[in-house]
């Protein structure tokens, strides 16, 4: 997901709400912001992998 932005992300956490898990490897464009993104969009995100 090399080409994966913040703007991807927020559409995640927005439209995503019982997301639990997210593999995000090597998505070098997303920043802190889109973390934060998540979790709050996401109450129930418990595993997220940012593997580079």
């Amino acid at each position: 997901c090399r080409d994966l932005t913040d703007i991807a992300i927020k559409a995640v956490a927005t439209s995503c709400r019982y997301l639990s898990c997210l593999m995000m490897e090597s998505c070098g464009l997303v920043t802190e912001r889109s973390l934060t993104m998540l979790g709050e969009g996401c109450p129930l995100l418990r595993e997220l992998d940012l593997t580079d």
